[in-house]
């Protein structure tokens, strides 16, 4: 069943495996409408895994599987899961399937057999289901473990080979077994989540079997950059690059190296391959899409609801996100068990609102109470303990009034120049700070700063292209020892002593001289 077959003339073509099941069941049956009633929770989960574009036809089976899921007579089994999520409330949106429920029922498969997630789902005792979403959830903490695992390595790898982050395709090898393969798409979403830029992470056994994951940007074809890749590969004789597939946004490849090899190395040709793709390519850098400004005090539970009314959103039908400009941090709390989440209370001139910040410990905030922002948000309908309230995320944070590609096309450079690529002597001239630029930002960051360079560069008064010139300071002060950091926290280092600016191998690199 292929709705890609040159005969097939039906009008939506986009859908996943559990939606070619649901039809077949239906033309199978003759009913449509009874399978849809017997199984649209299940086909509307399955859409909204596999990320399908929430429009059309599937936007149509979301809604229906959400309202089947809300109604109150679930399948014993997902009711189970669902009160597992904490979210038994009737209130279950398709962000909920997307980050609470799939998340659990895939966990299956990455670490074990998804035998358990199809019992759970054909399950008709309750007893039963709850043992099996236990299994589920205890499943899920180990998918977590091991992604915490892949990216301990990551972060190790970076630490001691720091240029690899401004690699405009990052590639990274890590030690894995099958279990691995599991989790290194989760952990190079986040890699691109961070670095804003085409990753991708690769896990190697010690027989030289690896399976890797790729995620990238707008704008750019990570599927396309292993095409080039392995032609180019080929040319070379090279067969480190033995399978591959998936599109321009998501991508899954394997590779095959010398059995007791350093991986990193062995897959140094691929990750070359990738960069030089890339050189061929348009820059790109991230984008968020804005929907709409809003005033803070327009920030409410019936805006909240109103916009519930529009669910499902989804890919290709995004949750709107709205840009508050001007507001003011009043406070920063602490949040989870790890303290890794931020809890972010605003005001503006007319009112005020609270908002979360996800995965962002306090180190690496680079704003303090007091500071003013714009903020990109989304505003879903948030219920705890049977409250009901406008659940506010932070999307982006931007220094009040700064700029936007002026400041992206600044790093576009600093990360060519931090990459190891060769620039003109114009392009060095951009980069390079001067002694009273480093002088200002070393007695802002001495005093104790809270920031980043964009930040920093604002409150200079600098204009937004010259951010990368203020980073590049920051850098060359901490390589001399004058400052130290932890995230975005600065301070001085004490009793440091006068240091010659030209022994920075950085500001050297640039032509700096006394």
């Amino acid at each position: 069943v292929d709705p890609f077959r040159q005969d097939d003339t039906s009008k939506f073509k986009t859908i996943c495996g559990v939606m070619v099941a649901l039809k077949l069941a239906a033309a199978l049956s003759d009913e449509y409408e009874t399978v849809l009633e017997e199984y649209g929770d299940i086909a509307a989960i399955g859409t909204v895994a596999d990320v399908m574009p929430c429009v059309g036809e599937n936007r149509a089976i979301i809604r229906r599987g959400l309202e089947i899921i809300n109604s109150g007579s679930v399948r014993p089994g997902l009711a189970a899961l669902i009160e597992k999520t904490g979210r038994s409330d009737g209130f279950i949106t398709s962000s909920d399937i997307a980050f609470m429920i799939s998340p659990r029922l895939n966990a299956a498969g990455r670490m074990d057999s998804p035998d358990v997630a199809l019992k759970l789902l054909l399950c008709e005792d309750e007893s039963q289901a709850e043992a099996l979403a236990d299994r589920l959830c205890a499943e899920n903490d180990r998918r977590r473990a091991g992604e915490n695992v892949i990216l301990a390595q990551v972060a190790d790898y970076l630490k001691q080979h720091p240029e690899v982050r401004y690699d405009p395709v990052i590639l990274i090898a890590v030690s894995g077994d099958e279990k691995s393969s599991g989790v290194v798409g989760l952990a190079a979403a986040r890699l691109c989540e961070r670095f804003g830029r085409p990753c991708a992470v690769a896990a190697v056994g010690p027989d030289g079997f690896g399976r890797g994951s790729c995620r990238s940007v707008e704008g750019f074809s990570i599927f396309g950059a292993l095409e080039y890749a392995d032609s180019a590969l080929r040319e070379l004789g090279s067969s480190v690059l033995s399978a591959y597939g998936g599109h321009e946004l998501a991508a899954g490849f394997s590779v095959n190296i010398e059995p007791g090899s350093d991986p990193s190395e062995s897959l140094a040709p691929l990750r070359d391959a990738l960069v030089r793709y890339s050189r061929l390519q348009k820059p790109v850098y991230p984008v968020l899409n804005i929907d709409s400004l809003l005033r803070p005090e327009k920030i409410s539970l019936q805006l909240a609801e109103t916009l519930y009314s529009l669910e499902p959103f989804g890919k290709g039908n995004e949750l709107p996100v709205f840009e508050v400009d001007g507001v003011k941090i009043t406070r920063v709390d602490e949040l989870g068990k790890e303290k890794k989440h931020l809890r972010l209370a605003m005001s503006g001139e007319h009112g005020g609102f609270e908002a979360m910040l996800f995965n962002t410990p306090l180190s690496s905030f680079a704003y303090s109470a007091g500071d003013a922002v714009d903020v990109a948000v989304t505003v879903e309908v948030n219920v705890w303990n049977g409250r009901r309230s406008a659940g506010v995320k932070v999307i982006d944070m931007r220094p009040a009034g700064a700029g936007g590609e002026d400041y992206f096309a600044s790093m576009l450079f600093y990360d060519r120049f931090r990459s190891g690529s060769e620039l003109t002597d114009r392009e060095r001239a951009f980069l390079l700070p001067d002694r009273s630029l480093i002088t200002a930002v070393y007695k802002a960051l001495s005093a104790g700063y809270t920031g980043n360079a964009e930040k920093l560069c604002a409150e200079l008064g600098m204009p937004d292209k010259l951010a990368a010139r203020v980073r590049l300071a920051i850098e060359a002060l901490i390589e001399l020892d004058l400052v130290t950091n932890e995230g975005c926290r600065y301070a001085a280092v004490p009793e440091a002593g006068r240091k010659n600016l030209s022994d920075s191998d950085i500001l050297s690199s640039l032509g700096y001289a006394e």
